[in-house]
């Protein structure tokens, strides 16, 4: 099974990567929050609006986004971790809305969202397509980085938590240029293209 954290920003470019993430049929996507958790931040803004329910609405998001997602994809839905069955994409707020662990504020996104149902799956690695190549650390793209290095960086590329769960969790986060077809089939191929954050 792979685990794809596939990114709102690249809500423009589905159509391309839509037909390389279909070859794949042992594929798990984890849908980003893109213009609809955006959106939310604007409506906690203007109505006051407390983080626990900003927290579910921007869960709610990632569901829009996946909805999106399937126009192009046609995979399974999955709302229960039980029903996982690849290729399919994870709608995670029936998986989360009870669940405590997670912080609820905007310090959790999508992408510790990703990182902490990759291990309750019993899964060692997450994916993450995005519209950006990696990290870059004095302007040069870094091809791994730990988690503690990630924590001590003032502006992360990725959530405040995020660092935390990889390094807790045992989990290798891969960010990787979704923008083009060759770099996510290399990518869902096992090669070590981008960034990974290690643990």
């Amino acid at each position: 099974m792979i685990l794809v954290k596939l990114g709102g920003s690249l809500i423009n470019f589905l159509d391309k990567i839509s037909s390389e993430l279909k070859r794949y049929k042992n594929l798990v996507i984890i849908p980003g929050g893109s213009i609809f958790s955006r959106f939310i931040r604007e409506v906690q803004k203007k109505y006051y609006i407390k983080d626990d329910t900003a927290h579910i609405l921007a869960i709610l998001s990632m569901e829009q986004y996946g909805y999106l997602i399937n126009e192009y994809l046609n995979f399974n839905l999955v709302y229960n971790l039980e029903e996982i069955k690849p290729p399919c994409i994870i709608m995670p707020y029936n998986i989360l809305k009870d669940d405590d662990f997670l912080e609820k504020s905007w310090n959790i996104t999508s992408d510790s969202i990703s990182c902490y149902i990759a291990y309750k799956l019993g899964l060692r690695k997450v994916i993450k397509l995005t519209d950006v190549d990696g990290i870059y650390l004095k302007g040069r793209l870094v091809d791994k980085i730990y988690s503690e290095k990630l924590l001590e960086m003032k502006f992360k590329p990725v959530d405040e938590y995020l660092p935390i769960y990889i390094k807790k969790f045992g989990i290798h986060f891969q960010i990787v240029n979704g923008k083009r077809v060759e770099t996510v089939r290399k990518a869902l191929s096992g090669e070590d293209i981008g960034t990974t954050i290690y643990p």
